[in-house]
């Protein structure tokens, strides 16, 4: 017994020696915010208590032009939206921010960024744009008020137009997408011109898609690939198309609207029953000091020790959603997502050879096994030859 005892005493002094740490709880690595701002983008991202903002969300309410004076307004004016933004970094403790990124100029993402360069820019921060370009819709002075407020306050102006652009922040690595022009545009407006963000820390990738439109998503689905988080594009508005949701597969998909639409449905129900996923969205706007501690959805990234061994794992996980989107459980029927139709049963895609009522009767459709119909092809199965007219009916039933 004396002996060990002794052996117990020595391998404390032994372990202490030589600092070995057994494995602790998760160490938080790095914090995502979608913040609470309405039916508009506010994301800041979070590493070491450095901070870095990609969209300002809406200008004041009232306000009927977005110049740089708005800037000067103080919190004590009865607005919202921009003003939960500054409300949730005040709580934070933020009081300077390294890096803004203004994906495009609508102002539901860069509107309320006079006020956030009057509160936490000077001339360590770096703002990251691109040129304006005139559009179907002209927003010209919208651009023009956030630039110049960003040059007032001394930042450092970023031109990314036309070169693919790249930068580290703390651990996280930082792509800059859509930041060419195409030489197929077709000038249709400003979600056509938006910049995508391509998060990777470690081996995990996020992809903040902002406004990115279908043309713009499939040119550059093969290069983001798969994902494990996906800020959805335009609120949720079903701009991804099916290949995108289908190549880039993420685990976690959060909606910047303050409610699940009708036209969000489709997507939300391709994530989750067809690749695994989980789909959240952002609440109301949260201005009050009493709501302003959970008035955003934080995607955590943890990393994780393993006993016995030297390799990390880093994982994401999501705090303050109030649970992963619950829709079309009663969803029957074909439906379609863009070009592509799929069948639901109780809310479940069904994949393979089924016989259906189609538009002229029964018939037999095949569902290939990512849920979307086959149409205007011949196929083989199971040994024997189907041939499946464009509405995706065949009758040899």
């Amino acid at each position: 017994m004396k002996n060990f005892f002794l052996f117990l005493i020595n391998l404390f002094f032994f372990i202490q020696s030589k600092q070995i740490e057994f494995p602790k709880a998760n160490k938080i690595k790095g914090i995502i915010h979608f913040i609470n701002c309405g039916r508009s983008d506010s994301i800041l991202i979070e590493q070491n208590k450095r901070y870095g903002l990609v969209d300002a969300s809406y200008p004041f309410l009232g306000a009927k032009d977005v110049v740089e004076s708005l800037g000067n307004r103080g919190a004590k004016d009865p607005d919202k939206s921009v003003q939960a933004v500054v409300n949730y970094l005040n709580y934070l403790g933020v009081t300077h921010l390294d890096f803004i990124i203004a994906t495009h100029a609508h102002i539901d993402h860069i509107g309320g960024m006079p006020q956030i360069a009057y509160h936490f820019v000077d001339k360590r921060t770096k703002f990251y744009y691109k040129k304006y370009r005139i559009n179907k819709s002209n927003n010209e002075a919208l651009f023009n008020a956030v630039y110049n407020s960003m040059k007032k306050k001394g930042a450092q102006l970023i031109d990314v137009t036309g070169k693919k652009y790249e930068f580290d922040f703390e651990d996280m690595h930082f792509e800059l997408l859509n930041t060419e022009i195409h030489k197929k545009e077709e000038k249709r407006g400003e979600n056509q011109n938006c910049i995508g963000t391509l998060i990777t820390y470690k081996n995990k990738r996020i992809f903040l898609a902002a406004d990115l439109e279908i043309k713009e998503d499939l040119i550059y689905k093969d290069y983001i690939g798969k994902i494990d988080a996906l800020k959805m594009a335009h609120h949720g508005c079903s701009y991804s198309s099916f290949e995108f949701l289908n190549t880039t597969r993420p685990k976690y998909t959060v909606i910047t609207n303050s409610q699940v639409t009708d036209f969000a449905i489709m997507p939300i129900n391709i994530l989750q029953q067809m690749f695994g996923g989980k789909v959240y969205y952002v609440g109301g706007v949260s201005t009050t000091s009493k709501d302003v501690a959970t008035s955003a959805i934080k995607l955590y990234i943890y990393e994780k020790l393993f006993e016995n061994s030297e390799k990390k794992k880093y994982f994401l996980h999501m705090k303050n959603t109030g649970g992963n989107i619950n829709v079309g459980s009663n969803l029957n029927g074909f439906k379609t997502y863009h070009s592509y139709t799929f069948y639901f049963k109780n809310g479940k895609i069904i994949t393979g050879l089924q016989t259906l009522n189609g538009e002229n009767g029964k018939c037999k459709y095949y569902f290939e096994p990512d849920g979307h119909m086959v149409k205007g092809t011949c196929l083989n199965i199971e040994k024997k030859s189907y041939c499946f007219d464009n509405n995706g009916c065949c009758y040899d039933i």
